[in-house]
């Protein structure tokens, strides 16, 4: 990606060495959620813009493809928030 993460919850989940990609609960803090959060969210809308603003002819791989993969931080971390949670 063009854009690089700086939460730490973000390079975990996103760099995981775990099989299949998982995270143990234990290496993650309830506070570290909402800042992985927000920065997965601005580094979507930096992707967005770039596909906006794009020279390139649309296709499907230029706009529906990289619409569909804008937010990976994003489902990932929401994915272990919403984990996490279920298992209290």
């Amino acid at each position: 990606s063009v854009f690089m993460a700086k939460s730490p919850l973000i390079s975990l989940v996103m760099n995981s060495s775990h099989p299949f990609g998982s995270i143990s609960f234990l290496q993650v803090e309830n506070k570290e959620f909402l800042p992985a959060l927000k920065e997965g969210i601005d580094l979507a809308l930096k992707r967005m813009e770039l596909v906006k603003n794009s020279a390139e002819i649309p296709s499907f791989d230029n706009v529906i493809l990289a619409l569909e993969n804008l937010s990976p931080e994003v489902e990932k971390v929401s994915g272990l928030f919403f984990n996490t949670h279920s298992t209290m």
